[in-house]
């Protein structure tokens, strides 16, 4: 008796090759999905999807469209040939969106940052919660001279291209030796300066230093995130397929809370003593900024090219560090970034949450007072409300969470980057135990 895998039927046996290529395309759709590391949950059903408490796309349109795809490909085999045609391509479609909407936004996408004198606990929340959630692009970031062994070959295992900054003796007349401040954790950092940027106290010299690193990676051809490291981490991929769209030759800037303006001393005062004019707008966070690579080197250049105006004239030069978000606002609200664009917190990329977090912290302040606890016990205390059990470490009542704990944008979905979490404070780390991106 001849055995044979195909029937001999040579109808019958086109059938099955087509049933057997649609197979193969399906596969090789999963294939792609893992290889970017991007929302495989769509096809397993895992319900610990990043950013969604949904295992299938929230958008009705996609919904069905995927839930199409999956009814074709369990279709059964006794099905007429032209059925199994349509389930071939619509498996390529799906091939095809793998392909495009996972590998090339995110793979081809940069985040940068600038990470001197940190330790491993920080690059694990920075780049441990980034990888989590899928993304697959380059991460290039800024570190000591002296990174530890240990830091480093955590960073390199993450795939990050790092930069090690040299410090070098400041040449800007800023602050000296002999003053006072120069003994202070501030005073120093404003005396330290990073090749070869000699003129520029450090957390000036890092945007020219940033613009560099970009400009030398012939790669990074997709959109850039420039992004403080210490206080931010990751919820969903910054890039992935339902992360916001930006223009071409753009950026996005973002405003804190609105119950942060301009007004603050933070901008009031240095452009009001350098430029002679002032204004009364929602307050833009400097340590947070995507666009596309030609607007990111763009507003690169023109932060650095103002710093240097700045660094000119003796009545621009302040003895704090924080003065970089004073150039940011000034330069947006100006008109001198014409290509950027401001999104209200909570609406995109971006979750800033240090003004609710002190909101917070001012009511546990009061409802721990009224129980008599001591002010050591408050501060390990948990939020009023809470239940961690459950992934609840903040109160419903603030509207800022999920039901999992995770950070929420105002249209209840979770946020991608979520930034100043530290403030915060011992009440979110407790929950950051059960966080799976800090868990490698």
């Amino acid at each position: 008796m001849k055995l044979s895998f195909f029937p001999s039927d040579r109808r019958h046996r086109h059938r099955h090759f087509k049933h057997a290529f649609a197979w193969l395309g399906f596969l090789f759709a999963i294939f792609l999905v893992n290889l970017c590391g991007e929302y495989t949950s769509y096809i397993t059903g895992d319900s610990t999807i990043p950013g969604a408490s949904k295992s299938i796309p929230n958008n009705a349109d996609n919904r069905r469209k995927w839930t199409t795809d999956l009814a074709f490909v369990s279709a059964s085999a006794d099905e007429t040939p032209s059925k199994h045609a349509t389930t071939t391509t619509r498996l390529y479609s799906l091939q095809t969106m793998a392909t495009q909407t996972v590998c090339m936004r995110s793979s081809t996408s940069t985040v940068m940052g600038f990470a001197t004198g940190y330790e491993i606990h920080v690059f694990r929340r920075f780049v441990g919660s980034l990888r989590w959630t899928g993304f697959s692009g380059h991460i290039i970031l800024a570190v000591s001279p002296d990174l530890d062994s240990e830091t480093e070959t955590y960073l390199l295992e993450k795939n990050v291209t790092l930069k090690r900054v040299e410090y070098i003796q400041c040449t800007n007349p800023i602050l000296n030796a002999s003053d006072p401040l120069a003994a202070g954790t501030h005073g120093k950092e404003i005396l330290t300066c990073i090749s070869p940027y000699g003129n520029l106290k450090a957390r000036w010299g890092r945007f020219p230093f940033l613009r560099d690193a970009l400009e030398e990676c012939a790669e990074c051809t997709g959109n850039v995130f420039i992004s403080d490291v210490r206080d931010t981490f990751f919820q969903r991929d910054p890039f992935g397929d339902d992360a916001p769209t930006i223009d071409a030759g753009t950026v996005h800037v973002f405003e804190e809370d609105l119950r942060i303006r301009t007004t603050s001393w933070l901008v009031e005062w240095p452009v009001r003593e350098c430029k002679h004019t002032g204004f009364d707008h929602p307050m833009l966070c400097s340590g947070t900024t995507i666009g596309t690579r030609q607007g990111m080197l763009q507003y690169l250049q023109v932060v650095y090219n103002e710093m240097q105006v700045w660094m000119e004239d003796p009545n621009c030069h302040f003895k704090i560090n924080g003065d970089d978000q004073s150039i940011h606002n000034y330069l947006f609200y100006t008109g001198r970034l014409p290509f950027a664009r401001a999104i209200p917190n909570r609406m995109g990329t971006v979750n800033t949450v240090g003004a609710q977090a002190i909101a917070v912290k001012k009511d546990h302040e009061e409802y721990t007072k009224s129980k008599r606890i001591g002010e050591a016990e408050a501060k390990v205390y948990p939020y009023q409300g809470t239940n961690l059990t459950q992934g609840k470490w903040l109160a419903d009542k603030y509207g800022l969470t999920d039901q999992q704990g995770y950070f929420a944008n105002e249209d209840g979905k979770r946020s991608f980057v979520v930034h100043q979490y530290d403030r915060f404070g011992y009440q979110l780390e407790r929950w950051f135990w059960r966080f799976p991106g800090f868990k490698d």
